[in-house]
C-alpha cells in the first residue's frame, strides 16, 4: 500500500503540534506583560505618595516653625514692653503676693505643722548623706492603724531638766534617729491630730511588725554617740468633726491647692517679665506651700478601691464621709471623703474595725465588723474597699429629684 503522510497537526507520538505550543507560549507572555504594567503602576503610586508625604511634612514643620517664631517675637515684645513691666510691678506682683499670704492665713494648718514641714523641706539636703549611712531607724506610727506618721516632731529631752537636747521631724516613712551623749533622756512626740503614747500598748514589747517599743519611760545612754531609735506608737486624738465641716474642709483644701498652683504659675510669669529677688522669693514661697498642700492634703487612691452609690439612681456619690473605728476600743482611727466618682480606700493595720458612711440628706450607714486581725492577714492588715449603697433620708421633706440634682452638681464642682 502507498505510504500515508503524517498529520501535519500532530507529532508522531500523538502530542499536539508545535503550533499549539507557540500559541500557549504567547498566552503566558501576555500575562507577564500585564503583571509588569501593574507592578510599574504600584511602584509609581508609592513613589508619588512618598514625595507627597515628605513635602507635606516639610510644609507642616515650616508652618509650625514660623508660628513659633511669631509667637516668640510677640511674647518678647510683650515682656519687654515698659508698660507691661510697670503694670506687673504695680498690680500683678502685689496681687500674687497677697494671694500667697491669704492662702497661708486661711490654710487651716497649725503653726506647728507648718514649722515641721519647713524643717523637713529645708532639712532634706543636709540629711541625705546621713541617711545613706543610717541602717537602723526609729519609727513613729499610729498605734491603731500601724501606719508611719510623717511630719511628727520628735524631741529628745533631758530626763531631769526637760531641756530639749535633740529635735527632728519624721520623714514620709515616719523615720527619725538620734545620736545622744551619755545621760538620761525621754522622748516627746508632737503631731497635730494625735495625743500621747498609746495606752493599750503600754505593756506590749512587740506590735505587729514593730519591736523595741517606747512608751514614755526614761532612756539611759551609757556610750557617747549611742543611737536612740525606738519605735513609738502614738494615739489618734479621736476628735469627731461634723460631717458638714469635714466636707467643707475638703472643699477648702481643694480650692487652696488650685490657688497654690495658679499662684506658682503667675509668680513665674511675673518673674520673667520683671526679674527681681523678691519675686524669686515669692516663687519659692509658692513652691513651699504647693508642696505643703500636696503632702498634707493629697492621698493617692490605690489600684483597688470601694465605691459608694445612690440607691435611687445607682450613680456614684461623692463627698461621702467615711469614718473608721477600731472595733475593740471603739476608737476613731481614720476619716476619708469619697471623690466625685464615689471612690475611696482606707489602708488599715492588723485589727478589727467597723466603718460609718454619712452624707447630708442621706441615711447614715454602718458596716459589719471588718476582720483584718493578725491571725487572718498574717500581721499585714488590709485595705477597706467595701462597696456601699446609700438611700435618701425620707425624714427630710425635700423633693427627691431636686435633691439628687443638687448633689450631682456639687459633686461635679469639687
Amino acid at each position: 500500500p502507498d505510504p500515508v503522510d503524517p498529520d501535519p497537526g500532530s507529532t508522531p507520538d500523538g502530542s499536539d503540534s508545535g503550533d499549539n505550543s507557540s500559541s500557549q507560549g504567547g498566552g503566558g507572555g501576555f500575562s507577564e506583560f500585564i503583571e509588569q504594567i501593574k507592578s510599574e503602576h504600584v511602584i509609581e503610586a508609592i513613589e508619588v505618595t512618598t514625595i507627597f508625604v515628605k513635602e507635606t511634612a516639610q510644609e507642616v514643620v515650616s508652618a509650625i516653625s514660623d508660628s513659633a517664631r511669631v509667637v516668640g517675637r510677640i511674647a518678647q515684645q510683650f515682656v519687654d514692653n515698659p508698660k507691661v513691666e510697670k503694670t506687673n510691678e504695680q498690680v500683678a506682683t502685689p496681687i500674687v503676693a497677697t494671694a500667697a499670704v491669704a492662702n497661708v492665713a486661711t490654710a487651716g494648718f497649725g503653726m506647728a505643722q507648718v514649722v515641721a514641714f519647713a524643717r523637713s523641706f529645708f532639712g532634706q539636703f543636709f540629711l541625705v548623706f546621713r541617711r545613706r549611712k543610717q541602717k537602723k531607724w526609729g519609727v513613729v506610727y499610729n498605734g491603731f492603724t500601724k501606719h508611719p506618721i510623717d511630719l511628727a516632731t520628735v524631741r529628745l529631752l533631758d530626763a531631769k531638766t526637760g531641756t530639749v537636747i535633740r529635735s527632728q521631724v519624721t520623714d514620709m516613712q515616719g523615720r527619725y534617729f538620734f545620736a545622744a551623749p551619755v545621760g538620761e533622756y525621754r522622748i516627746e512626740i508632737a503631731k497635730e491630730g494625735f495625743e500621747g503614747f498609746c495606752e493599750h500598748l503600754r505593756n506590749v514589747e512587740e506590735d505587729s511588725r514593730y519591736t523595741h517599743l517606747y512608751h514614755g519611760e526614761t532612756i539611759r545612754v551609757e556610750e557617747e554617740g549611742q543611737q536612740v531609735n525606738f519605735n513609738v506608737p502614738i494615739e489618734p486624738a479621736g476628735t469627731t468633726k461634723t460631717t458638714t465641716k469635714i466636707i467643707r474642709d475638703k472643699a477648702k483644701m481643694t480650692i487652696r491647692f488650685v490657688v497654690s498652683i495658679m499662684g506658682l504659675i503667675a509668680s513665674i510669669v511675673s518673674f520673667i517679665i520683671s526679674p527681681a529677688w523678691w519675686i524669686a522669693l515669692l516663687i519659692v514661697l509658692h513652691i513651699f506651700f504647693y508642696l505643703l498642700f500636696y503632702r498634707i492634703g493629697y492621698k493617692k487612691l490605690p489600684d483597688t478601691f470601694g465605691k459608694i452609690l445612690s440607691h435611687m439612681t445607682q450613680k456614684p456619690l461623692g463627698k461621702v464621709v467615711i469614718r473608721v473605728f477600731d472595733a475593740t476600743y471603739n476608737k476613731l482611727v481614720d476619716t476619708v471623703v469619697s471623690d466625685r466618682k464615689g471612690r475611696y480606700a482606707v489602708l488599715l493595720g492588723p485589727s478589727t474595725y467597723y466603718a460609718t458612711y454619712e452624707k447630708p440628706s442621706y441615711e447614715p450607714k454602718k458596716s459589719p465588723t471588718i476582720d483584718f486581725s493578725s491571725a487572718r492577714t498574717q500581721g499585714l492588715g488590709g485595705i477597706l474597699t467595701r462597696d456601699e449603697v446609700l438611700s435618701p433620708d425620707e425624714s427630710k421633706h425635700l423633693d427627691k429629684e431636686e435633691e439628687l440634682d443638687k448633689d450631682t452638681a456639687e459633686d461635679q464642682d469639687i
